[in-house]
């Protein structure tokens, strides 16, 4: 094999794919090079998840070659030249050169390339949907934090991406709080939704903060909801994103969002994250770090009361609502919400005390909405 490649373009693609190697089984600690018709694809798998990066660039003779992905990456970070030349032959003692014009360096190959796992394919009569890449990139980092980490239920592990008639809707829960991002896709042929992997849809993340918001992405799926792929441009390269999808019936979370609610509250978010992250570890030996939000017309009083190490204290923040009411809540739960609500104003609704909760931006980013069970007060 013997390719001549802009340095910089595979340093960026390497520096992404390597996230993707795993040491089990040892074959995946490689990177695939392949050469195609007008350049290289490289590949990296973790035999669940797999990333391919398509480079174009000067062919000058066809191959294939398996290296390792870290001395890879280390060996390009040390070139400075804007060019290089991927060069091996069977001359050669099984070795990979980097060329350039001032340097050569070697990598060992690994001899079992015929063995790496192969990329599983989507056909076309499958499930798809086109989303722009800030959409997808939203409804993932709004909710992914919300995912569960019990792993008696699998399906609540992962991000529910819903496939509605009229939005897709981006779904993470732990049972306790429930985060909703409401997304528009640009074409679609199912109504099928699928549950991602959360290290997938972090992975996912990583490739988009290098993506233009207006790229349009291409998600197809397999009519099981086994397996996904998504298509991506960046500005350092094509990628071609496969992941399975966890399997299972993920719950019907519309049941327990409220049709309406009765009361509403807006408050400063600046003013009231600020007031609780600095209560909250006054709630360390409170169970559920529970404090009380106390509800007037035009005032809110955010409090903590242990009574084991007498510790009250009570802060009061502005606000405006039309009920009065006291509602306990974890203090850690509402840092995590108002992280998630990009807003100066948050609106706060409700029914009582004992029934569930709603967050939301006021105006700025109407598509995320948080809710959440209250702490029942004694």
């Amino acid at each position: 094999m013997e390719v001549k490649v802009k340095t910089k373009e595979i340093k960026n693609a390497v520096t992404i794919l390597k996230d993707v190697v795993s040491k089990i089984p040892p074959i995946c600690k490689n990177v695939l090079i392949e050469t195609t018709d007008d350049g290289i694809k490289l590949t990296t798998s973790d035999t669940y998840t797999t990333l391919v990066a398509n480079i174009t660039c000067d062919v000058i003779e066809s191959g294939t070659v398996l290296v390792d992905a870290n001395y890879l990456w280390q060996y390009l970070r040390a070139i400075k030249n804007d060019e290089l030349v991927l060069y091996s032959s069977i001359n050669l003692k099984d070795k990979l050169y980097l060329l350039t014009e001032d340097s050569a360096i070697s990598i060992d190959l690994n001899e079992l390339a015929k063995r790496f796992p192969n990329t599983a394919v989507v056909d076309d009569n499958c499930n798809f949907f086109s989303i722009s890449a800030e959409t997808l990139k939203n409804g993932i980092s709004k909710v992914i934090h919300a995912a569960s980490k019990d792993e008696i239920r699998p399906v609540m592990n992962g991000i529910f991406v819903d496939v509605m008639d009229e939005s897709i809707n981006f779904v993470a829960s732990d049972s306790h709080k429930l985060f909703l991002y409401k997304g528009k896709y640009l074409e679609k042929n199912t109504n099928k939704g699928f549950i991602l992997f959360k290290d997938s849809a972090k992975l996912i993340l990583k490739i988009l903060n290098k993506c233009p918001l207006e790229t349009i992405l291409f998600v197809k799926y397999n009519d099981k909801c086994e397996y996904t792929m998504i298509t991506i441009s960046t500005k350092v390269g094509n990628f071609t994103f496969g992941s399975q999808l966890i399997q299972g019936q993920y719950p019907n979370y519309k049941v327990v969002i409220p049709e309406h609610f009765e009361y509403k509250l807006t408050v400063n978010k600046d003013v009231l994250y600020k007031t609780v992250k600095e209560l909250v570890p006054f709630t360390k030996n409170i169970k559920y770090n529970k404090i009380i939000l106390q509800i007037s017309k035009d005032n809110l009083k955010v409090i903590v009361n242990d009574s084991i190490n007498d510790i009250f204290i009570e802060r009061s923040i502005p606000c405006e609502s039309n009920g009065e009411e006291s509602i306990g809540i974890s203090g850690k739960y509402l840092c995590e919400i108002l992280e998630s609500i990009d807003d100066d104003v948050v609106v706060f609704e409700f029914n009582g005390p004992d029934k569930m909760l709603s967050w939301k931006a006021e105006s700025k980013d109407p598509n995320i909405n948080v809710y959440v069970m209250p702490i029942l007060l004694e």
